[in-house]
């Protein structure tokens, strides 16, 4: 369950302050991280608010915030990586890290800024609508499947 301590942490968790000597050829990627961190912080507020105690009941909501805080996990892992990786070998010699670490980042925000759009605008009431019908039904009817 998302309580306001959760939302607390994640935005505390993913702050400037735990990335205090980021490298040059990584400071776009991890300034943009920044934004995520703020963007997943905001809407899970959002969910909370507006849920309250019912986002236990919300699953799909749920579903969204814990992929986005995983994109997010995982971005903050490859930063800090490539980041290790320049301090001790250099820029050069971290080259792949460096351009993993941006591929990644740029798929992450396009998956992090879907999931937390989709919190708000989503398909949840037509989803719970044909799952309902398949159980009644006893599935998705043999004619959908040649």
């Amino acid at each position: 369950m998302l309580s306001e301590f959760a939302v607390r942490k994640i935005a505390q968790a993913v702050s400037d302050e735990q990335l205090p000597d980021i490298q040059p050829p990584l400071a776009k990627t991890a300034a943009a991280r920044a934004h995520y961190a703020e963007a997943l912080s905001v809407t899970a507020e959002k969910a909370l608010r507006a849920h309250g105690k019912g986002i236990v009941e919300r699953e799909f909501v749920q579903e969204r915030l814990a992929e986005a805080a995983g994109d997010l996990y995982a971005l903050i892992a490859c930063l800090a990586r490539a980041n290790s990786r320049i301090m001790k070998e250099g820029a050069e010699a971290a080259r792949r890290d460096i351009l993993l670490t941006r591929t990644f980042g740029n798929a992450a925000w396009r998956r992090i800024r879907r999931w937390l759009y989709q919190v708000e605008k989503n398909q949840d009431a037509n989803l719970t609508k044909v799952s309902d019908l398949a159980y009644e039904q006893g599935g998705y009817g043999a004619d959908l499947v040649p």
